[in-house]
């Protein structure tokens, strides 16, 4: 029997399926070839319900992917996994001031 390593058979997979996509007339496109002209404004999230603010990357998840910031009230504790998201979406963050 044969072995194969992980990453490699991933790689493999990962291949035939861009293949076969774009035979379908599906264009393949990766983080780095989105152009940030595409993204739309700013988007607040309504914290309002929250004595103390708390950003999720689930809140973040029901975002639409086309936002270029967004809006939080200014004491908000954000989450390591949020912040990870908002890096790797290149997402500004507004603080709102309370008042």
């Amino acid at each position: 029997m044969s072995r194969i390593d992980i990453k490699k058979l991933i790689e493999l997979i990962v291949a035939e399926v861009i293949n076969e996509l774009e035979k379908r007339g599906y264009e393949i496109t990766f983080g780095e070839n989105i152009v940030e002209e595409d993204k739309n404004d700013s988007y607040e999230i309504d914290m309002s319900a929250f004595k103390t603010p708390v950003l999720t990357e689930n809140m973040l998840l029901q975002v639409d992917k086309n936002i270029s910031e967004i809006i939080i009230p200014e004491n908000t504790v954000i989450t390591q996994s949020a912040k990870e998201f908002i890096n790797k979406r290149r997402i500004k963050i507004i603080y709102k001031q309370n008042g």
